[in-house]
């Protein structure tokens, strides 16, 4: 299972296809929609503070718990990793509510939008739509686990590969050698 065990919930090639757009496309202002933990999180944070990259992260996520520990708070790794990062950057957290509720407050231009919620329809697709006016032109949009459906975790989360599929745009997805069948689950 690949439910919250402290650490990110994407393997190492998907945090590393997530670190090299970062490192390509060295955005300014970040938005995360969908946090569990924190790790990836964590992983973006600590990314932007190696490159010295000036940018401000925001991260949403419906949960104020943890939704697979009600112990833990939402995002409690990246809580945890922000006293070692080499650079101090600007992050928020917003929890208890979707993120149509937080945008205005997050406001305009976000160049990289990260969206790894529940994978279900309508899901991201919402999310997406919502979104959409905040985008800057030439936004990074990052998919996870758009393979779920075809690689047996999840039958009915197919949501993110939908929206992969139906939006028109320059795509990057890579062969996954992490994963048996190839599939890459992480696309922008």
């Amino acid at each position: 299972s690949r439910i919250d065990q402290g650490k990110s919930e994407m393997t190492e090639w998907q945090l590393g296809f997530l670190c090299g757009l970062i490192k390509q496309k060295k955005p300014k202002k970040i938005l995360e929609i969908g946090v569990a933990a924190g790790g990836t999180t964590a992983v973006i944070l600590n990314c932007i503070s190696l490159l010295d990259i000036d940018a401000e992260v925001f991260s949403i996520d419906v949960n104020e718990k943890l939704y697979s520990d009600s112990s833990k708070n939402t995002g409690y790794l990246t809580e945890q990793c922000m006293p070692y990062l080499t650079k101090k950057i600007k992050r928020t957290l917003y929890t208890k509510g979707i993120s149509v509720e937080f945008l205005e407050s997050i406001g305009r231009d976000i160049d990289f939008l990260i969206l790894d919620t529940m994978h279900i329809l309508p899901g991201e697709l919402l999310d997406f739509l919502a979104c959409l006016p905040y985008l800057a032109k030439n936004c990074t949009v990052v998919l996870h686990d758009i393979a779920l459906h075809h690689i047996g975790e999840d039958a009915g989360g197919y949501a993110t590969q939908v929206l992969f599929d139906t939006v028109v745009a320059k795509k990057i997805i890579g062969r996954d050698p992490e994963s048996l069948e190839g599939y890459p689950n992480i696309g922008a």
